[in-house]
């Protein structure tokens, strides 16, 4: 973060300044899930943190399990080796559908 400004900013401006640096930084949430079966069931297998220059995923379980990769490509192909998995990117989850009650 660098200011052009000659004067201090008050704190509502700095935080506004923050929360910019924040959102133009921030890793890009994603689960990598196992497929059981065809299609019968599933579950989240581990988290991960897109970086963009890497990717660390942590174990679902315990979160105690950890990784880091190149890239989330690399991330998904190896814990694809010996199960069928999905990766699913947290900001892009369907929509629901159907009616409540």
């Amino acid at each position: 973060m660098e200011s052009t400004s000659t004067t201090t900013p008050t704190v509502e401006e700095f935080r506004r300044e923050l929360g910019e640096l924040v959102a133009a930084h921030r890793p890009r949430l994603f689960a990598v899930c196992e497929e059981i079966g065809v299609r019968e069931d599933g579950f989240v297998r581990c988290w991960g943190l897109d970086f963009g220059d890497a990717a660390e995923v942590f174990a679902a379980e315990d979160g105690r399990g950890r990784a880091r990769f190149r890239s989330v490509d690399a991330a998904v192909a190896h814990l694809a080796r010996h199960d069928r998995v999905h990766l699913i990117w947290a900001d892009e989850l369907p929509a629901t559908t159907g009616s409540a009650g």
